[in-house]
């Protein structure tokens, strides 16, 4: 997703968290809507997938069986640009 710049009006990209989920992870907007997983750019390895999630301002829910696994992923994400 892209913002705008409020006075040029210029496009620019936001970042990007890149987590390493479990496959069942699910994402839930704020309306309750499960998302698609559109952002996953790896392999699925030991169960796991690589998922890039754009920042922006509206909230976005991360289900996971295990509450530990979503830890261990945001303890490791690498914010990028």
């Amino acid at each position: 997703a892209a913002t705008v710049l409020p006075v040029i009006g210029i496009p620019v990209a936001g970042g990007a968290l890149n987590l390493s989920l479990p496959a069942a992870a699910e994402f839930i907007d704020l309306m309750g809507n499960v998302r698609g997983r559109a952002c996953d750019f790896g392999p699925v390895v030991d169960g796991r997938t690589c998922v890039r999630v754009p920042l922006t301002p509206a909230p976005l829910f991360v289900k996971t069986p295990n509450v530990h696994d979503l830890e261990d992923a945001l303890e490791d994400a690498e914010v990028v640009k």
